[in-house]
């Protein structure tokens, strides 16, 4: 398995999938979901939507 023992995973005909808790995202829920960190990360009425995909 390549998730962290806490983590969900599941097979899918692209490879392994880690499903993360509502605080964590990324490929392996490394890093910590932005989305919860602040309430102000979004500006002029946007709208914070995390995703499972590591950043650039």
């Amino acid at each position: 398995m390549i998730c962290p023992p806490y983590k969900i995973c599941s097979e899918q005909a692209t490879g392994p999938v880690c499903t993360c808790p509502a605080n964590k995202v990324g490929t392996f829920c490394q890093y910590n979901n932005p989305c919860n960190q602040s309430s102000s990360i979004c500006h002029n009425g946007g709208t914070c939507v995390s995703s499972n995909t590591d950043p650039p």
